[in-house]
């Protein structure tokens, strides 16, 4: 069980930061009108990042900061793909993951056009605005009701990450989330 209070919320992100990051929304909404994609279903991912960077910036003031002092420092997937990488992939998964690092130039054009609720030094690290991103992307929860968010659970956020899962993550209408094992885990 993580506590609501703990809980890192798209929607509370939105409240948190109002109209400092209603800036960077506009400018990623922007770009993607101009790309022909659609932002409002990538809106909460780049809410999550803005909290984890805000968070980072912190250090050890952070109530975050023992959890984000544990996370993985390095991802292979396609944010930290080459051109050539793609190449190498199956097609699909060349398209997928190049779509990922588009996504990523996006979110970090938001961030150095916008104006957010961070330092320049923060938003123009791309180590670790890259780091943020992955962070988001690769542990959120999405969640439908009360309303559409995604949501990171510390510690939650650690669990389901091999191919058959062995647990149950849900999250409540208050926005706690809840972890039941699916089975007797040894």
């Amino acid at each position: 069980w993580v506590p609501a209070s703990i809980v890192l919320n798209s929607a509370s992100v939105q409240q948190e930061f109002g109209a400092s990051l209603q800036a960077a929304e506009a400018v990623l909404e922007q770009v993607d009108e101009r790309k022909g994609t659609h932002s409002h279903y990538r809106l909460p991912l780049l809410r999550l990042m803005v909290k984890i960077l805000a968070e980072w910036e912190k250090g050890q003031e952070s109530m975050y900061y023992p959890w984000l002092n544990s996370l993985p420092r390095e991802f292979f997937n396609g944010v930290s793909m080459t051109k050539r990488c793609f190449n190498c992939l199956p097609p699909y998964a060349g398209w997928l993951a190049s779509t990922e690092r588009i996504n990523y130039g996006h979110f970090n054009m938001a961030l150095k056009q916008g104006n957010v609720p961070l330092s320049y030094e923060t938003s123009s690290n791309r180590g670790v605005v890259k780091w943020a991103y992955n962070i988001a992307l690769t542990r959120y929860h999405e969640v439908w009701q009360p309303e559409r968010a995604k949501v990171i659970g510390p510690m939650a956020d650690m669990l389901n990450h091999a191919s058959q899962p062995n647990c149950e993550i849900s999250v409540d209408y208050e926005g706690n989330v809840n972890v039941v094992a699916l089975y007797d885990i040894p």
